[in-house]
Formats: C-alpha cells, structure tokens, sequence
C-alpha cells in the first residue's frame, strides 16, 4: 500500500500518531510529522517541519506541496486550545496550500456524550465541515487502551477494599489503535467524503471486560458493582459510544491484553 501524495499528519508524537506514523514508514509512504517545537530533532527515519497549532506561526510554510492531511493532533486537557482552536487555524492556511484531503481522526458519540473534550471533538468537526475543503472524518470507538487506563483507575480506587468495584451497565465496543491506523491508511486513496464511523470487533459490558482484565493481572478479587447515575455514565450505558460498523476480523479486548503484557503489569 503505497501514495504519491505528500502527506502531513498533526499529532505524530501521540499515542495514536505514533502507531499511525510507524504503519506509513512500513507502507512507504512520503510524509512530514508537523511539531510545535522549532528545536526538536527529528528520528533518521522520517522528517519533521514546524507549525503551530495554537498560534498559526509556520502553517503556512508546513503545508506548502501537501496533498493530504491527517489530523490527529488532540490533547484532553487542552481541547479548546488544539482541538478547535488549532483546527480552525489549520483551515486558515489552508487557502494557500494543494490540499485535497483532509482526514480528521474523531471518537464515536462525540455528537451525543456530554463530555467537554467530545463537545470539543465535535466542534472540531463542524469547523471542517463548514471549510468547503473536501474532507473524510474517521470516528472510532474508545481504543482498548482507553478501557485499560479506566480500569487501571479503578483498581487503585479498589486497593484498600476486599473487591474490585466499577460501575455498572457500561458498555465499550474498544478497538486497537493498529486496527484504527489501519483503517485510516485504507481511507487514503478512497474517494468517500463525510464521516464514517468505525467499532471494534466486539460489543462488551464492562464487567466482563473487567474480569478479564482480573485474569491477566492475577488479581483474585472478587467483582463488584454500583450504580452511577450522572450524565456521563447515563451516555455510556445507553449506547451513543458504539456503532453498527464493527469491524471483522479485528483485535479483541482480550487478544489486546495478551499482546500487551508491558501495560498489564
């Protein structure tokens, strides 16, 4: 799988960016990794070029011959800043560049959960599509790692107790981030425009997501459960996090955990 296209992606340096800029060095393709600092050095194996997000400065000079974006670059604790205002400051220069693609990395629900970041993400989204700019917007289910970080938060909230308590009635339809990159590389040469919704293989209440999570960490406490009843436990029990689009063939909860014996213990 390979492109002619020069391809800019924003967001190379996070977790998502890079698996996905490791899949585009393995599939040959020609691409920068946009970074924020003008010092950073960049790995032998593919190059960086400056551009500011937050404040435009170098956009214009990042996104001279590029053909394509993908744009990955997202921060949970700053979404206003890079989300939505880093996303409209990316369509500003865009007037000046080649760009025939815009592809914007998106969660699933975020039209639908009353989370700030998934408000951010959706406002991220509508800037795009009120660009006039041809765009594909990737929305994917809660990566695996995700669910890992959450039970991970749960069990040091469980260390003084005899069991392990989450709440109750969750449900995470979780994919891989290499099932996610793979997909976004699919979607390079596609001619579809709009947003397409992608979910990982398996539809799973939390519960038992955590008794498997119990097996690979040895952990022999019992399960526990209470009930939530704020919003955004309301969102996440009544299905706006999933989607109809599973995906066959992909990495399970469980073929995740085997595969990642590091971020188990």
């Amino acid at each position: 799988m390979t492109s002619d296209k020069q391809i800019l992606v924003t967001g190379g340096t996070g977790k998502l960016g890079t698996v996905l800029v490791a899949q585009l060095l393995k599939n040959n393709f020609r691409f920068e990794v946009l970074t924020s600092k003008k010092t950073e050095s960049a790995p032998p194996s593919f190059s960086l070029v400056y551009g500011n997000l937050v404040n435009g400065e170098g956009l214009e000079n990042a996104l001279r011959g590029v053909e394509l974006i993908i744009h990955c670059a997202s921060n949970f604790f700053d979404h206003e800043s890079i989300d939505v205002a880093g996303t409209q400051k990316l369509i500003d220069n865009l007037d000046r560049a080649s760009v025939n693609l815009l592809i914007y990395v998106s969660i699933v629900g975020v039209n639908k959960i009353p989370l700030p970041y998934y408000k951010s993400k959706r406002k991220a989204e509508l800037i795009i599509q009120q660009s006039g700019f041809p765009y594909l917007i990737l929305r994917f289910t809660q990566f695996h790692d995700f669910v890992l970080h959450l039970l991970d938060g749960f069990e040091q909230q469980s260390t003084a107790l005899p069991y392990f308590e989450i709440p109750d009635k969750l449900q995470f339809q979780s994919i891989s981030m290499d099932d996610a990159t793979a997909t976004i590389l699919s979607t390079i040469k596609s001619t579809h425009k709009g947003i397409i919704e992608t979910g990982g293989p398996e539809i799973l209440p939390l519960n038992k997501m955590a008794e498997t999570y119990l097996l690979f960490k040895r952990n022999h406490k019992k399960l526990k459960t209470f009930e939530a009843t704020d919003e955004l436990h309301k969102a996440f029990t009544g299905g706006k996090n999933l989607t109809a689009n599973k995906l066959t063939g992909g990495i399970t909860w469980e073929m995740f955990l085997e595969q990642n014996p590091a971020l188990v213990f």
